[in-house]
């Protein structure tokens, strides 16, 4: 295994926590706010919509944040693979 090699593979598992880690909070607010709180007759009018509407595109945004670190996470996976192929890797 070459250095570059392994630089790469820590790189990679620090994106995929961290898409881990935006999907868990996509997840724990979007529960709260989207399920529990849509039945509770505190969680409704106007303002209540509004801050629904905002969190759902959060959301979109957040999973299209996680999604771009798994694909990065992916792509240091492959060049680690090329790094330890390359001549001195």
């Amino acid at each position: 295994m070459s250095t570059e090699g392994d630089r790469l593979r820590t790189e990679q598992a620090g994106l995929a926590r961290l898409a881990a880690d935006v999907r868990s909070l996509l997840d724990a607010t979007a529960t709260l706010a989207e399920d529990r709180a849509a039945g509770d007759s505190r969680w409704s009018g106007p303002q209540a919509d509004r801050v629904r509407g905002e969190l759902s595109v959060w959301k979109g945004r957040a999973r299209t944040v996680a999604d771009t670190l798994d694909t990065e996470a992916a792509q240091r996976g492959k060049d680690a693979v090329k790094a330890d192929k390359a001549p001195g890797g």
